[in-house]
């Protein structure tokens, strides 16, 4: 968030309707594999989803999803708690999710 200006972090306690409304005043959101991202893809919205213990391959981008995920062989375990030394969202690096930014014209 430091690297980019008009970042927002809205918290985690709104209701469903203001997570909704905060959703469609984004001009991208970034995310992970969550209902913000299936959200923001029925809105018709640009997003950067990051991926790592849940599939890249089940999500379908409409056009709309800069997808990344690490090189890792243990993806898609679907694990809560994990015993790697490096955890794989760990893996996904800033610059990455910048170049993604930048193939949709964000930055």
């Amino acid at each position: 968030m430091a690297k980019l200006t008009g970042v927002i972090d809205s918290g985690t306690d709104n209701s469903l309707r203001t997570f909704f409304a905060l959703l469609d005043v984004c001009d991208v959101l970034v995310t992970g594999d969550t209902m913000a991202l299936h959200a923001i893809t029925a809105l018709g919205k640009p997003s950067v989803a990051l991926f790592g213990p849940t599939s890249i391959h089940e999500i379908e981008t409409y056009n709309r999803i800069q997808k990344i995920a690490p090189d890792m062989d243990c993806l898609c375990c679907y694990l809560m708690d994990c015993d790697k030394p490096v955890k794989c969202m760990e893996n996904i690096q800033v610059d990455d999710v910048l170049q993604a930014l930048s193939n949709i014209g964000v930055l």
